[in-house]
Formats: structure tokens, C-alpha cells, sequence
């Protein structure tokens, strides 16, 4: 089990904290384990895409609890989405993250964010300040929590081009080699013939 995002008494920041039964091997309940990890690390680690590459794929990643609550969420996206994260008034673990992509000032991701509840799987085209994007989602099925993944259709486009030319360029080379072949083919027949 997984507690909402809330405001760690310890260190500053936001937390998480996940716990579990333990039982003997006579399966009788004999307490809870528990760990804490703070959201950071869930936002760095588990949604950390692979930044090396420049013309990467995948924007970035965000990971929602099965009621819609943000639990993961990149900070330098959260104003591409209209949303705005308010933890300063957090002072201590009673205060947790109720943040919602329906709490967007942005009227696509409200709509979006109802899909997203009311969906497994949601592939939808967003059209924000800073260009189009395309977020594929699904649902996890233990957890119910929405993993979703935004793409910059601009750069889908360009792979798209990319790939196009190569295929092309691909077919024009292997035209070419078949009738290299189909000619040499011809002209040692022919020599063949006259020669035999």
C-alpha cells in the first residue's frame, strides 16, 4: 500500500511512504513494514528519462494515483500543463498533495484528465503554450495508478521524415543493385552464348 504524496517531517520535501503486511510461515499476521522514499527520488528515478540523447522521443513521464492525483510529476513541467505546485504552505505530514491534472488552468488537460479517470488507456494530442504534444497513458493494474508518457509531436514528425527518407533512399539503392546485377547477369549470359 502507497500513501498520498505529504510533507515529510524529517527532511524537506515531499514524501512517500509504501508498507506492507508481514506474516510468518504459518501465514498469521504478525505486523507492517514500511518505507519511506522521498517523491524526488520517485520523479528522478522511476520516471527518469533518458536525456542524452537530443532528439530523444519521449518529453517526459508522469505517474497519477488511480483517482487522478499527481504522485509524479516532473516540477519544470508542471507550468507546460497549467499546473502550479503549492508545497510552501505545507508545514508538516498531515498535509499531502491533492494536485490533480483537473486542477490545470489549461481547458485540454482538464478534458484530458477526466479521460484519464475514466479510461484504462488514454492516447490524446494536446495542444499547449510551447507546441503539440501527444501523452499515451495506462493504467498499472495492481496499483491503479496512470503511468503516462508525453511526446513532442514535432519530433515524432521528424522522425517520422527521417525514417521516410531513409526508406526511400533504401529502395532507390536497392533499385539501383538489382539492375547492376540484372545487367551483369545479362552480360555474362550473353558472353556465355557467344563464347560456349
Amino acid at each position: 500500500r502507497w500513501t498520498r504524496a505529504y510533507k515529510d517531517d524529517v527532511i524537506d520535501g515531499l514524501m512517500l511512504t509504501a508498507s506492507a503486511p508481514v506474516y510468518d510461515k504459518s501465514e498469521v499476521f504478525r505486523g507492517i513494514t514500511g518505507i519511506d522514499i522521498p517523491l524526488e527520488t520517485v520523479t528522478k528515478d522511476v520516471l527518469n528519462i533518458d536525456r542524452s540523447n537530443e532528439n530523444r522521443l519521449v518529453h517526459f513521464a508522469f505517474l497519477l494515483d488511480n483517482l487522478g492525483r499527481l504522485i509524479a510529476f516532473p516540477e519544470e513541467y508542471q507550468p507546460l500543463f497549467g499546473l502550479q505546485m503549492k508545497t510552501e504552505s505545507f508545514s508538516n505530514s498531515a498535509d499531502k498533495l491533492e494536485l490533480t491534472l483537473a486542477d490545470s488552468v489549461d481547458q485540454d488537460v482538464q478534458r484530458f484528465a477526466q479521460e484519464i479517470v475514466d479510461s484504462k488507456t488514454v492516447f490524446a494530442s494536446l495542444d499547449l503554450d510551447s507546441g503539440s504534444y501527444y501523452v499515451v497513458t495506462d493504467r498499472l493494474n495492481k496499483l491503479g495508478w496512470v503511468y503516462g508518457v508525453v511526446v513532442d509531436q514535432q519530433v515524432v514528425f521528424d522522425i517520422f521524415t527521417r525514417n521516410r527518407t531513409g526508406v526511400r533512399v533504401m529502395i532507390r539503392n536497392l533499385g539501383i543493385k538489382g539492375a547492376v546485377i540484372a545487367f551483369t547477369v545479362t552480360l555474362i549470359s550473353l558472353a556465355l552464348v557467344f563464347f560456349w
